[in-house]
């Protein structure tokens, strides 16, 4: 299950104004303190054909085939990180295996 902060939504929409090609895609990232990252970025519409979507708060976000076992199964968070920039952030809540800081996660 993926939830998302408001605050996560309204950055990720404002983002996707200035590029209107473009989609947010879910993907896994090996690293960090605990060997897997979940991360949201942005890629072309085509590039993501076929894959998985979950529709979350009015937002679609594509799932790459490397993050759909999280998805599936787990609870994600999507946040926005707020300091000098905003960035989103992923935390998988019901891993067992997690770091303090909760981006990274060991499968």
């Amino acid at each position: 299950m993926i939830t998302i902060t408001d605050n996560a939504k309204l950055h990720i929409k404002q983002v996707l104004i200035s590029k209107p090609d473009m989609v947010p895609l879910l993907s896994l990232k090996h690293g960090g303190c605990s060997g897997n990252i979940l991360v949201i970025s942005l890629r072309d519409l085509d590039s993501c054909s076929g894959l998985p979507t979950e529709d979350i708060g009015n937002l679609r976000i594509y799932v790459d085939e490397s993050a759909k076992q999280y998805a599936d199964k787990d609870e994600l968070v999507i946040d926005v990180k707020m300091g000098l920039e905003k960035h989103i952030i992923v935390r998988n809540v019901t891993a067992s295996n997690k770091c303090k800081c909760g981006k990274s996660f060991g499968a």
